[in-house]
C-alpha cells in the first residue's frame, strides 16, 4: 500500500505493508451469534476457538458441519443452544469480576506443576513465530505449548480472535487444553482469562499486563496467570502453587 511517511521533518511515499482484515459474521443452528474483524487466515479454526471460548461446545465432537457462504459461516450443532442463555452468563461473570465479588466457575486443574523455563520457551517461540506482525505491526498473536506435542501458533488482527485461533488449531491437533500452557501478547483483561477459562487452560501468559479482573476470574478459575513475561522474568499473579522457583 502507498503511503506518506513522514521522518525528522522530510516526507517520502513509499510503499507499506498493511494487515488486511475481512468482517466474518458467525451463525449457529440458523442464529446469528457474533460479528468479528478478523485477518483472513485459519478462519475455520477462529470459528471453532471461539465456539470453545465463549462456552458453547467442548469440542470438535459438537459440530456437525462448518459451511461457508461467503464471509458468513453456518455452523450445525449436534445439539441446540440458548444464545441468550450463554450471553447472560458471560455477562453475570464479567460484571462479578469487574466488582471483584466472588464467581463461580470450573476449576481448570491440569498441570500440577511447570517451570519457569517451560514459560519462557514458549514466550520465545511466539515471538519468534510472528512473521505478520514483523512485516506490519498490525496483529496480536497467541500460542498454546504442550511439553509433549508441541506448539500451535496464531496471529490476527484482534486479541480475541489470536486466541480463539489457536484454540482452535489446538482442537483441530487433539492437544489436550487442560495440560497445556497459553501465551499471548495481549492484556489480560477479564473477557480475554474468561475465554481462556472456558477453553479450559490451565496457565495463561502474557508479554503485557493483567487486569483486576482477569485477576479475580483466573483465581475462580484455578488458573495461573502471569504477566510481563520479558526476558528471564514474569509476575504470578493467581496460582502461585503451580509455578515451580
Amino acid at each position: 500500500m502507498r503511503v506518506l511517511r513522514f521522518d525528522s521533518g522530510a516526507a517520502e511515499y513509499l510503499e507499506d505493508e498493511v494487515v488486511e482484515d475481512v468482517l466474518v459474521r458467525i451463525r449457529v443452528n440458523g442464529v446469528p451469534l457474533s460479528e468479528l474483524m478478523a485477518y483472513e487466515k485459519h478462519l475455520d479454526e477462529l470459528v471453532l476457538g471461539h465456539l470453545r471460548t465463549i462456552n458453547i461446545i467442548d469440542g470438535t465432537r459438537d459440530v456437525e458441519s462448518i459451511n461457508w457462504t461467503g464471509n458468513t459461516v453456518n455452523v450445525q450443532l449436534n445439539c441446540s443452544f440458548d444464545p441468550e442463555i450463554h450471553r447472560e452468563l458471560w455477562l453475570s461473570i464479567l460484571e462479578h469480576a469487574y466488582k471483584d465479588e466472588e464467581i463461580d466457575l470450573e476449576s481448570n486443574d491440569g498441570l500440577d506443576l511447570i517451570l519457569p523455563e517451560d514459560v519462557f520457551k514458549a514466550m520465545g517461540l511466539l515471538n519468534d513465530s510472528c512473521d505478520v506482525f514483523k512485516q506490519t505491526g498490525g496483529t496480536h498473536s497467541a500460542l498454546i505449548y504442550h511439553r509433549d506435542l508441541g506448539y500451535v501458533f496464531a496471529e490476527d488482527v484482534g486479541r480475541f480472535n489470536a486466541l480463539d485461533k489457536v484454540v482452535g488449531l489446538a482442537m483441530d491437533a487433539g492437544i489436550n487444553l487442560g495440560e497445556s500452557i497459553l501465551v499471548t501478547s495481549g492484556r489480560l483483561s477479564g473477557e480475554m482469562v474468561l475465554k481462556a477459562a472456558f477453553a479450559g487452560v490451565p496457565v495463561m501468559c502474557s508479554v503485557s499486563a493483567p487486569m483486576c479482573s482477569g485477576v479475580c476470574i483466573a483465581q475462580a478459575a484455578g488458573m495461573s496467570l502471569l504477566g510481563f513475561v520479558r526476558g528471564e522474568r514474569f509476575n504470578v499473579y493467581s496460582g502461585f502453587r503451580r509455578i515451580s522457583s
